[in-house]
């Protein structure tokens, strides 16, 4: 049988991906095969000159890299061969700061492509790499926001989830602990929260952040069965309400929405229009 053309390719690139991971060239053949047939020539060439590009960055770099010849199958139908050279750009420039991230930004981009377009890949990127700030902790952190994209974007908007992002930027200044807690729990709250809840409650948790932020914990924790006492027509103007009384009682904000919260559960809900 005559020699493929992705078999000298594997053959050419084979010495040099092992250079950077003994695995790097078993994945690079196995997505080499898949795409064979599907791209050209000339485009194999630069797919493969991207990824080893990738995986040359940094030392742990060639874990992106495998994520990357791992992902081009399986998107490369969504968003086309200069889609996928854009993309791998990006995950390119995270590279530059963190491995880690780059990783997470690859690995998890077939499953937010369910939601999102390629046009909104760098917006996605930018909102992780947000996080980052050149050490352990912030690259963790970073690498889990990419993870759990794709279950928050059933819930909330890329645009909202940016908001998100600024909470959890927000706690970092003071705890990555509390910070991480907010991320993983951020699914599970927006998940339980009616539609007409979530961009409210998110609004209120900024104002909750930015006045006391070890509260923002208690919100995350409470806030959602606090609200369930609030009649479903009256929940965004009551903290809609809540988050412009903020910035006048200041850490008090939580505290005295709680008690307003359960105060209100108490009466009629056709009462409710009236109190707020």
């Amino acid at each position: 049988m005559p020699e493929s053309y992705v078999d000298r390719l594997v053959a050419r690139y084979e010495e040099q991906l092992l250079g950077f991971g003994a695995s790097l060239p078993e994945e690079f053949k196995k997505s080499a095969l898949l795409l064979d047939g599907v791209l050209g020539e000339s485009e194999l060439d630069q797919w493969a000159e991207t990824g080893i590009g990738l995986a040359g960055q940094s030392l742990r770099a060639w874990e992106a890299a495998t994520e990357y010849f791992r992902a081009t199958p399986v998107i490369h139908a969504t968003i086309g061969f200069q889609g996928i050279i854009a993309w791998a750009q990006l995950a390119a420039n995270i590279a530059e700061k963190s491995s880690l991230v780059a990783a997470s930004f690859i690995k998890f981009t077939p499953s937010v492509l369910e939601y999102l377009t390629l046009d909104d890949l760098e917006e996605w990127s930018l909102q992780g790499d947000r996080l980052f700030r050149g050490n352990w902790k912030s690259g963790t952190l970073s690498a889990a926001y990419f993870e759990y994209t794709p279950a928050l974007l059933e819930f909330l908007p890329l645009a909202s989830i940016e908001k998100l992002v600024s909470i959890i930027d927000a706690l970092t200044e003071r705890s990555y602990e509390l910070a991480s807690t907010c991320l993983e729990s951020a699914t599970r709250i927006f998940g339980e929260l009616e539609s007409s809840d979530r961009e409210p409650f998110l609004g209120f948790a900024r104002a909750v952040t930015r006045a006391s932020w070890a509260d923002t914990r208690l919100y995350f924790e409470r806030g959602p069965a606090l609200i369930t006492s609030i009649s479903p027509e009256h929940r965004a103007n009551f903290l809609d309400l809540s988050a412009k009384v903020t910035s006048e009682v200041g850490r008090q904000a939580f505290p005295l929405f709680a008690d307003a919260a359960e105060s209100l559960g108490q009466l009629s809900e056709d009462t409710h229009a009236d109190h707020i």
